[in-house]
């Protein structure tokens, strides 16, 4: 069984938008966001998207910075992990996954560089 990460930090770092799935980013199918990580305790992202019917997705994290790894997580409504990529370094990461419908929750997790982050935009997209 796989749930979602307990994040510990200090208040200020949680009321952060986008560090949990309460303040989770709407992600529109086939658009691509580029967020970036911009202080060193700032280690997660969160982004959500609604099916209205069952589809096959693609969830795919690319221009990681250089220096830098993050992994890629889907979750259920209920915080399951349904998928994981954890491909070392900088190199994408691509989930392909059949879904009913229903709500999911993407992470983007910073695993390095461990102290201040490259700053610099990485890529996110749900393909339908």
């Amino acid at each position: 069984t796989q749930f979602i990460p307990v994040m510990f930090a200090d208040y200020g770092e949680m009321t952060r938008p986008d560090d949990h799935f309460g303040e989770a980013h709407n992600t529109a199918f086939n658009v691509a966001q580029y967020r970036n990580f911009d202080t060193a305790a700032d280690r997660y992202d969160a982004y959500t998207f609604y099916l209205y019917a069952s589809a096959e997705v693609t969830v795919k994290l690319s221009q990681i910075p250089s220096g830098s790894d993050y992994n890629l997580g889907v979750y259920t409504d209920n915080k399951y992990q349904i998928g994981k990529g954890e491909n070392p370094g900088n190199l994408d990461e691509s989930l392909q996954l059949n879904l009913t419908a229903g709500r999911y929750y993407m992470l983007v997790e910073r695993v390095l560089p461990t102290g201040d982050p490259n700053t610099a935009n990485y890529r996110i997209i749900v393909e339908k």
